[in-house]
């Protein structure tokens, strides 16, 4: 059986909110790191039909931090969740 790409989650900072990229995607935005972190976790664990492995990364100043399962745990327990925001595509629209 063939492994299962990892997928990736950065929460990141632009403009003056924080959103959540995954593969190309935007979730957001947050109004501040905490909750855009929490929604990193909460779509990561989400289930889903390829049940891939992921990492969740936070895109700092002095550069990325890895979110690690114990902090998840800690610090961004998901039970009590809002739903997800829509997907935004963060890449250009064609034009023409």
């Amino acid at each position: 059986m063939a492994t299962k790409p990892t997928a990736f989650y950065i929460v990141i900072y632009s403009g003056t909110k924080w959103w959540v990229d995954f593969e190309g995607q935007a979730l957001g935005p947050f109004p501040d790191k905490e909750a855009a972190a929490r929604e990193a976790v909460r779509a990561a664990k989400a289930p889903s039909p390829d049940a891939r492995p992921f990492e969740i990364w936070i895109a700092l100043p002095e550069g990325l931090q890895r979110l690690g399962p114990s902090t998840m745990r800690e610090r961004y327990a998901t039970e009590m969740l809002p739903p997800a925001p829509r997907l935004v595509s963060m890449t250009p629209a064609a034009s023409g």
